[in-house]
């Protein structure tokens, strides 16, 4: 059973302290084996940089209680001017201790679990709002659609020398007793609210993410495997040298590999369309440019730019969070991260003024209802009105 974030807080600090008890030590390991996340955020306690923009982000949302917490940890954040908030300076082990205790309690009874005592009557009162989940339309050859919600497992269709099956929860394809001379396209897309997994005839692996698509042929024939997505798709592609593996996004750009794993954000509604190399080696093409990404790295492009830009050291764990049921808000303005709710939970989201300046950090689940999602987000001083599935951001 997984340790209750309140419950490990206290053991936790004292593990990072080298003074926890046998007990407490089987604790915190056990903690770190249940979920990626446990580990990402212990490694990220150890670190003085990460604490102190974590530091200035709390500073921001709560000045009570929040930034008088961590000024009271060490003087030297005391004497910080406001600007300089997020400054990385000397921490002494002492000092990163007390700020690694303050940042985890914040994170946890912040970011999990919201305990504002003032609750924004709008929200509080709002119908529940469920977040997304798996579910997908799969449209044959022919023209035919398959609700993939409530398909049951089995076998879907046969076409183009390929059964279709559903797997426990994936679509995947495998060859037909009968050989056909040519392939058939199918076409997946998830709606808003949605996400699914698909495993191509080749055995490459493709996640969607909400408001998503992907074409691609029932068999793969001939020198290369071609897919066409739109929206946002991660790919962990089967190694296969004599027949490159290319993604057509949105009908202006390549993405080309041999055998990797990426990430593609193309949603119409972002500024830029955005291929992040998790692993092995790509090469971006867009008109006559092209780029060739190492891990780690992001071709980036939009209409105003033309050309694709290359972007190093880029955080491939906020690109990947939505596979791995996160929300990953790390410096997020507030426009992304209403952009990242509206798909998720199928709501329409509008600004009742400007819209404000505000950056947010931290992870939630995408499993988290949409009302604790947006009292969540009170803390920066944004508020919210729900009216059916619009929803209105408040100055």
């Amino acid at each position: 059973m997984e340790q209750p974030a309140f419950d490990i807080a206290g053991p936790l600090i004292r593990y990072l302290e080298g003074a926890a008890t046998v007990a407490e030590t089987q604790a915190v390991e056990q903690w770190l084996k249940d979920r990626p996340e446990n580990q990402q955020l212990y490694e990220q306690l150890k670190r003085s940089d990460w604490l102190l923009r974590q530091a200035a982000f709390y500073g921001s949302l709560q000045p009570e209680p929040g930034w008088q917490k961590l000024q009271a940890a060490i003087p030297e954040l005391a004497a910080l001017p406001v600007a300089d908030k997020a400054r990385v300076i000397p921490l002494r082990r002492t000092a990163w201790l007390r700020v690694a205790a303050a940042v985890l309690l914040l994170t946890i009874g912040y970011l999990l679990l919201p305990t504002r005592q003032t609750p924004v009557a709008d929200t509080a009162q709002a119908a529940v709002i469920a977040p997304g989940r798996e579910g997908a339309v799969l449209q044959l050859a022919d023209g035919s659609r398959i609700l993939l919600d409530s398909a049951g497992n089995g076998l879907l269709a046969t076409e183009g020398g390929s059964r279709v099956l559903l797997d426990k929860g994936q679509l995947r394809y495998e060859a037909a007793a009968t050989p056909a001379s040519t392939a058939a396209f199918n076409t997946m897309s998830t709606p808003r609210g949605r996400q699914f997994q698909l495993s191509l005839p080749d055995g490459s692996r493709v996640w969607l993410n909400a408001a998503s698509s992907i074409r691609y042929p029932t068999k793969f024939s001939g020198k290369e495997r071609q897919v066409q997505v739109t929206g946002e798709a991660y790919f962990e592609v089967m190694p296969d040298s004599r027949r490159p593996f290319t993604v057509l996004v949105n009908g202006d750009s390549k993405v080309e590999v041999l055998g990797t794993a990426f990430n593609i954000n193309a949603y119409a509604d972002e500024q830029a369309i955005r291929t992040t190399l998790v692993a092995g080696a790509v090469r971006v093409t867009v008109g006559r440019r092209k780029l060739d990404l190492a891990p780690g790295q992001q071709a980036l492009h939009n209409e105003i730019a033309q050309e694709p830009q290359l972007l190093s050291e880029v955080d491939i764990d906020k690109v990947t969070a939505w596979k791995n049921g996160l929300f990953n808000f790390e410096n997020a303005g507030l426009e992304e991260v209403m952009r990242q709710i509206a798909r998720w939970y199928d709501i329409e989201v509008v600004y009742e003024n400007t819209v404000p300046r505000l950056f947010f950090g931290g992870k939630m689940s995408r499993g988290l209802q949409l009302d604790a999602v947006l009292k969540g987000l009170e803390g920066a001083r944004v508020h919210f009105r729900l009216e059916g599935r619009r929803l209105i951001v408040m100055p």
